[in-house]
């Protein structure tokens, strides 16, 4: 008589186990293990609990046990998964893809190595009740969208759940998985990340897998495994340091998603409705958010598919953050490394006998990425190999710590430093080459000018005008004219123009000047807009540099042209 209860235990356990056996697309259920790989222990629906096995890559005994049907679906679509009977457990549910190697067919592959990376995952919505509140309990099906961005191609695709019931003990968590056989078409062009292999994302001790549900109530939970890959559909930069800069950036961002379409959207009310209605997931990046005065709210998209990034160098702009905020010191060692080579456009097959020097330097700058771009910049030159920079940025780094400029004692030095190196190398070198003479110039206008979105065709339309101006002097009374003095005070490389030049395109000493500030990573050039930016910091370097009397100079020379362009 004592059986009985212990039977029906049993019994019980049973019926709570389930599988994901079929597939679902297109509102078609496909035939039950036609393309999901079956599992040894399919029959008793039985989870796998140890982490380390090679079962919780597909389930029991599965990741070899190919499927003889491979289903096409659409980037951008929902794939479900049939769940056999039904979820009956508290727990996260998760999707992963993997993308099926070269000379291999998601029929014939077994899913080894860090390949697979997350598109997908669900937690609890609370714990009200009894175990959490997890939105999967009771569903018959599973699904989740593949990423637009996804590239196409063949692909597994790893559908789990983890029931946490038990979980408060070692190897309590169980988890209920399968692997579906596809091939993405109509894919995008992301770069899936970051990529886990399975035995390998989880350990039995991570929080999430090893944790009580009922007792005490827990207040928080993570879900295992890395973070999704979103598969952003787009990436939008946006420099935020001032209103127009963020309304100028909208309207290029909203332009060049409509470029197929033939139409052009004129006002950033239009611009920013474009964005707060885009459905797939996008990044928008609020780059340069350093104005405290500036309200960022009316900037920020409102729509479903927005991620927000916004960084600053004020700490005070971490109230914009619903999801949190995070201060970046340094990047990684290896990151920093990778960075440098690729700057520096030192050979891959190079890498290896060079990654000790490159270490060094990455660590000399303190692994400040503009640092370690600017020093890659300058290496690329050819004008000192990485064992030789070291040295190098230390005389600069000491110099500057001799002028004694508060930006020398902080880690912004470290970027003063290496932009230093190249304006020393252009100093020395200047006699021999005018276009380094005319890039020192230049320099010393531009950083009297607005850091971003310095009009190229200002020095144009100067060197037109000044053409105009005519030898006699001005009335010495009259302020508001302009004379051959201010042409005299104009930048020497837009001196000696004749009329005869072609000034409907950039002089060519400018080009040249422009050329090499750029070459050192100093500037960039927006190709469509034609104009000229700088990095805050080396906006600031541009400006410290100069002595009292060469900044009275360059602000001289500065608003001459000014005023010259825009009499024009």
């Amino acid at each position: 008589m004592q059986l009985l209860p212990v039977l029906l235990a049993s019994a019980s356990v049973v019926q709570a186990h389930y599988n994901f056996n079929a597939l679902i697309y297109g509102g078609t259920t496909q035939a039950t293990w036609q393309q999901v790989r079956k599992r040894s222990d399919s029959d008793s629906h039985g989870p796998v609990l140890d982490t380390s096995l090679l079962d919780i890559r597909c389930g029991k005994d599965a990741s070899s046990a190919f499927a003889p049907g491979i289903l096409s679906v659409a980037a951008g679509s929902t794939l479900s998964f049939v769940v056999d009977p039904s979820i009956q457990h508290p727990g996260p549910s998760l999707a992963y893809l993997a993308k099926v190697p070269a000379g291999k067919t998601a029929a014939t592959w077994d899913g080894s190595g860090a390949v697979w990376f997350k598109v997908w995952e669900q937690g609890p919505t609370g714990w009200v009740g009894n175990g959490g509140d997890w939105p999967s309990s009771g569903l018959t099906t599973l699904g989740f969208t593949i990423p637009k961005a996804t590239p196409s191609g063949d692909y597994l695709a790893r559908i789990e759940h983890i029931g946490l019931h038990a979980a408060s003990q070692a190897n309590g968590a169980q988890f209920y998985l399968s692997c579906g056989q596809i091939t993405v078409t109509g894919g995008g062009s992301g770069t899936p990340a970051p990529l886990v292999s399975f035995p390998g994302a989880y350990k039995a001790t991570d929080p999430g897998i090893l944790i009580q549900i009922y007792w005490p109530v827990p207040t928080s939970y993570t879900i295992p495994g890395p973070a999704v890959w979103r598969g952003f559909w787009g990436v939008f930069w946006i420099d935020a340091s001032a209103s127009s800069t963020i309304q100028r950036g909208y309207l290029d961002a909203a332009n060049a998603c409509q470029a197929d379409t033939g139409s052009e959207i004129r006002n950033f009310a239009t611009a920013k409705a474009f964005f707060d209605n885009v459905k797939h997931p996008y990044l928008f990046v609020l780059d340069n958010a350093d104005n405290l005065e500036l309200n960022l709210n009316p900037y920020i998209p409102t729509g479903v598919g927005a991620t927000i990034l916004i960084t600053s160098r004020n700490n005070e702009m971490h109230y914009y953050g619903t999801s949190g905020a995070k201060t970046l010191t340094e990047l990684e060692i290896d990151d920093a490394i990778s960075l440098l080579f690729k700057a520096s456009n030192t050979p891959k097959s190079d890498r290896t006998e060079k990654q000790g020097d490159a270490e060094a330097v990455v660590k000399q700058l303190a692994q400040h990425a503009l640092a370690v771009i600017q020093a890659g910049a300058y290496i690329s030159q050819r004008y000192c190999t990485l064992k030789e920079y070291i040295e190098r940025f230390q005389r600069q780094r000491d110099s500057l710590l001799r002028f004694g400029q508060i930006q020398a004692s902080s880690r912004s030095g470290n970027v003063y430093a290496t932009f230093e190196i190249s304006a020393q190398f252009l100093e020395q070198s200047k006699s021999t080459n005018q276009a380094y003479a005319n890039a020192l110039e230049l320099l010393g206008v531009l950083g009297h000018l607005y850091f971003t979105g310095v009009p190229q065709g200002m020095f144009t339309c100067a060197s037109k005008y000044a053409q105009n101006i005519p030898e006699e002097p001005l009335n010495a009374d009259d302020i508001t004219g302009l004379s051959r003095w201010h042409v005299s005070r104009l930048p020497k490389f837009l001196h000696g123009l004749s009329l005869n030049d072609e000034l409907d395109d950039l002089p060519t000493s400018l080009h040249d000047a422009l050329g090499v500030l750029r070459s050192f990573a100093i500037i960039t050039i927006q190709l469509e807009t034609k104009e000229i930016s700088m990095h805050p910091l080396a906006h600031a370097w541009a400006w410290d540099r100069l002595i009292e009397a060469d900044r009275q100079d360059a602000w001289v020379c500065t608003m001459s042209l000014i005023a010259l362009s825009t009499c024009s």
